[in-house]
């Protein structure tokens, strides 16, 4: 654990396995890309006619195949059991039963009362440093995909077919390329919208019981992750966490405590403010929480915060 995360009060109690799958797949990477450079000192070779173009091609395919086999191994291995290990995790926190033998402190922050509604908190806070950190991550893909894009053109214009195809092919369907960003693009903009509905469920008058908003948001959260398929680094959760605790605590103090006893009389206010608003504004009576005025506009709340970064409270998967 660094020094950083301690400091920010998390400790993560399934940071070995997500370290363990984030080398795997660091390791893919890089034996993808020494592969690529296989394939570039095979077709310098092939066309001087050089006799070493035979042993640039069996190590293309040895590096291709490695690379492809540890990124299955991470896929369907690694990464499935990490994000069980947090899905647990959370599901303990919330309910208070032990479902795994790990045990947080401080990782989840929420102080409401073991319920739905300290898994709904728990899931506006995993959904407030997602994005951010797979935002931070973000001019990684993009300039991957620039220079792809740069070396298609290139082969283009020298007309050499071998190097056309390596680049289309890295471009259009590597998970190196294209395919990577518009997952992280996309994943990035459900999150957003995800952590604006988790946090009208929490400060505005919900037309649906509060379990059964929970039940579905955490399903579509679960989701978004399942489909994207792109992770938040842990360096990039270490080296942020410090100014998004920050950052979360200070919003985190203007949602309500709602249900939580003494400080049901203080949320009610605001709560019957805004449902008078929405009334005069012509919304019908038991309307969806997105039809009314939020009580602190996240926008607002968030104002100041950089771009980039992304994740759950942890270095989500």
């Amino acid at each position: 654990m660094s020094e950083d995360t301690k400091a920010a009060g998390r400790e993560d109690p399934v940071e070995g396995t997500y370290m363990t799958a984030e080398r795997v797949e660091s390791n893919a990477d890089l034996l993808g890309w020494l592969s690529v450079a296989a394939f570039l000192a095979y077709v310098v070779l092939h066309a001087r006619l050089n006799e070493f173009e035979s042993v640039a091609k069996l190590g293309f395919v040895g590096l291709a195949s490695l690379s492809i086999l540890l990124s299955f191994y991470f896929r369907f291995a690694l990464q499935p059991e990490a994000d069980k290990a947090r899905r647990l995790l959370l599901l303990s926190d919330s309910f208070g039963i032990p479902l795994t033998p790990e045990h947080q402190q401080d990782y989840y922050t929420s102080s409401r009362e073991r319920s739905t509604k300290r898994l709904l908190h728990s899931l506006c806070e995993d959904t407030f440093f997602y994005p951010r950190l797979l935002a931070h991550d973000l001019p990684k893909p993009v300039m991957l995909v620039l220079l792809m894009v740069i070396g298609l053109s290139i082969s283009l214009r020298q007309g050499s077919p071998e190097l056309v195809e390596l680049f289309a092919v890295l471009l259009l369907f590597s998970d190196l390329g294209l395919a990577r960003l518009i997952r992280m693009v996309w994943m990035i903009r459900e999150l957003r919208r995800l952590h604006e509905e988790c946090y009208h469920s929490l400060v505005l008058p919900r037309p649906v019981p509060l379990e059964v908003e929970a039940l579905r948001l955490m399903t579509e959260y679960e989701s978004i992750k399942s489909r994207g398929g792109v992770r938040g680094s842990d360096r990039t959760f270490k080296k942020l966490n410090p100014t998004l605790t920050t950052q979360w605590a200070a919003l985190n103090a203007r949602i309500p405590m709602l249900g939580d006893g003494a400080n049901d009389d203080a949320a009610a206010p605001a709560l019957g403010a805004a449902a008078r608003l929405a009334t005069a504004a012509g919304a019908p009576a038991g309307a969806a929480p997105a039809s009314v005025p939020r009580t602190v506009p996240v926008s607002a709340a968030t104002a100041n915060e950089p771009d980039g970064a992304c994740g759950g409270t942890g270095p989500p998967a």
